[in-house]
Order: C-alpha cells, then sequence, then structure tokens
C-alpha cells in the first residue's frame, strides 16, 4: 500500500525511510536527538494539527520502513486516538516486539511496551522521561 500525501509537504515516507536507513528508530532513546526523528515527529503533529488523523491512520497499514511502527508511536503519543485506535496501534508495537526478525527493535519495543504499561495510556514521550528522571532520583 502506498500513501499519496500533498505535494508540497514533507513527506512521511521519507522520513521513515531515511530513519530506517540510518537505524534510526521509533522506541531507540539516542534516536530522539537526531534530526530525522524529530523530522517524523514534526510530520505527524503536522497531520494532526490539520485534523488529517484519518489520512495518517491509513501509515498503520504501510509495512515498508517500518512506517506501520512509526505511525503507531505517533499516533499514541501526539494523535488522541480513541480506544479501537489505541488497541490497534498497540498491536502493531507488540507484533514488532515478539519478532525474531530484528532483535535490538524487538528489544526497543518490549522497552517501550513496559514503560508505556507503567505509566498509563496517551502518556506521551517528554512525561515518561520526566517520570523516569524522577523515578532514578528517589
Amino acid at each position: 500500500m502506498t500513501v499519496v500525501e500533498p505535494g508540497k509537504r514533507a513527506s512521511f515516507m521519507v522520513a521513515c525511510r531515511t530513519n530506517y536507513f540510518n537505524d534510526i528508530r521509533p522506541s531507540d532513546q539516542g534516536a530522539r536527538k537526531t534530526g530525522g526523528f524529530n523530522e517524523a515527529v514534526a510530520i505527524a503533529k503536522t497531520y494532526f494539527r490539520e485534523g488529517r488523523r484519518e489520512a495518517f491512520r491509513a501509515y498503520l497499514s504501510e509495512t515498508k520502513y517500518l512506517a506501520d511502527l512509526w505511525a503507531a508511536h505517533f499516533v499514541l503519543e501526539y494523535g488522541q486516538p480513541d480506544a479501537n485506535l489505541q488497541k490497534e496501534c498497540l498491536g502493531i508495537i507488540e507484533r514488532y516486539a515478539a519478532s525474531t526478525f530484528d532483535a535490538a527493535l524487538a528489544r526497543e519495543e518490549q522497552l517501550w511496551l513496559r514503560e508505556y504499561a507503567l505509566a498509563g495510556p496517551f502518556c506521551r514521550r517528554e512525561e515518561l522521561s520526566l517520570m523516569q528522571g524522577a523515578q532514578k532520583k528517589v
């Protein structure tokens, strides 16, 4: 499946492709400081800000370059999903967490799922990072 995007907008698929080949993944803590990660976040936030949630949701079906995984994370973190969409996104992340194809990716997703479960639904990464920092100080 190929998602058609508006002409002059930055392409979410191009961002996913670039990140894929640069070994940048959505749950990799170190990746958050990279330009590629931040570009993907900015594109996703633009979809949500412009009310194009359904258009962005189409990426949940696009497995090339881990686009479905990126989209699942961003929907959960920035998209304010309903319960059904939340379940769909968590299912995608759980599938990658159980994969034997890429052990490092699976470990990152397993860790993310544990942290997400502890933090509660709809907890953004920024909030989770603050909570983790507070836990380390205790």
